[in-house]
């Protein structure tokens, strides 16, 4: 028995593919600047591949793939998922502290990290 084999016109993957970018791109809350600087592409580039008029490269294609830890088969075909990143609470930052830093520099980190708190809870 043969499997089934899809064929799916270009432009339909281009502009579901584009939906799916930004879906993402706004459930991590990031811009269309920021993704294009974090992946050394212009946001007209990226613009346009979220409105489904460019494609993306193979290269691109792996990259978005990583930026947002999904496989290239989700952003092409939507199918799997795209997993919820959460927030980290204060005890999960506090342990991957310690995990990664000697003590010295855990001290200064976390006392950088009160400040900014600090200051924002201020503002």
């Amino acid at each position: 028995m043969q499997p089934k084999i899809r064929r799916i016109p270009s432009e339909t993957i281009r502009k579901e593919m584009g939906a799916r970018i930004r879906e993402m791109r706004k459930e991590v809350g990031a811009t269309i600047d920021g993704v294009a600087k974090d992946l050394h592409i212009s946001s007209h580039y990226l613009s346009s591949v979220e409105r489904g008029i460019r494609g993306l490269s193979q290269e691109n294609l792996v990259a978005f793939s990583d930026y947002f830890h999904c496989t290239t088969d989700f952003l092409l075909t939507g199918v799997g998922k795209f997993p919820k990143i959460e927030p980290l609470g204060h005890s999960q930052v506090c342990k991957m502290i310690d995990a990664l830093l000697h003590e010295p520099a855990q001290q200064k980190l976390m006392e950088f990290i009160r400040t900014m708190v600090d200051q924002q809870l201020r503002d």
